[in-house]
């Protein structure tokens, strides 16, 4: 892996492939953008959700292709060691006159030119793939941090904000919402409470009274 501004030059995972090269322009600018969390407001949030969400997903596509690359090379680097145990070890050994044993065959394993650099492949896929992964849990930390920002300035703007004059309010027991001007108009034939009069006087029986 070769690091230059910001490309990433990656081995293929099979043998006389071309490297793939991953460009991170985009993904470092949006990365840039993480500072602006300390100053997040409602108006630029969604923007910013955007933004994180869009290269989370662009990170999640090259980890993906990075990790099939990877697979191909431990197949590759695989198919190598299983011949060196079943013919280069054997051959080495007679060779040799060596008895075979656990640490010889690593042994030849290990000093096996082809093998190192078939494994050296899958470790320097390895390498990408979990600095990318570091990149991606940093979007996605971003994203959550946001949200609950967002959350938090809603709700707060919501207990400050609330209208207090909106009709059914019960913030103020006791009172009445003014009026606004709509719907029909008070009932003027309706006397204020304390000065009705009775419709009925005290009963009388026969001619006492």
């Amino acid at each position: 892996m070769s690091i230059m501004e910001t490309t990433l030059t990656v081995p293929s995972g099979t043998p006389g492939k071309a490297s793939l090269v991953v460009d991170l322009g985009a993904i470092m600018i949006s990365e840039s953008r993480q500072e602006e969390i300390a100053q997040v407001t409602p108006i630029k949030a969604p923007e910013l959700l955007a933004e994180f969400n869009r290269s989370w997903r662009e990170l999640h596509r090259i980890v993906t292709a990075l990790t099939a690359e990877k697979v191909q090379a431990e197949k590759t680097a695989n198919k190598r060691k299983g011949v060196l145990l079943l013919e280069e070890i054997p051959r080495i050994l007679a060779e040799k006159k060596l008895s075979t044993s656990v640490d010889l065959r690593e042994a030849v394993i290990n000093t096996d030119e082809t093998y190192l650099a078939l494994t050296d492949i899958v470790d320097q896929i390895s390498a990408v793939i979990e600095h990318l992964k570091g990149k991606m849990k940093s979007f996605e930390n971003a994203f959550t941090s946001v949200k609950k920002i967002m959350g938090e300035d809603t709700y707060n703007m919501a207990g400050r904000g609330r209208n207090t004059n909106l009709s059914g309010n019960s913030d103020r027991p006791g009172t009445t919402p003014p009026s606004t001007g709509g719907g029909p108009p008070p009932r003027r034939d309706i006397p204020p409470a304390g000065t009705v009069r009775p419709g009925f006087g005290k009963p009388r029986y026969g001619n006492n009274g």
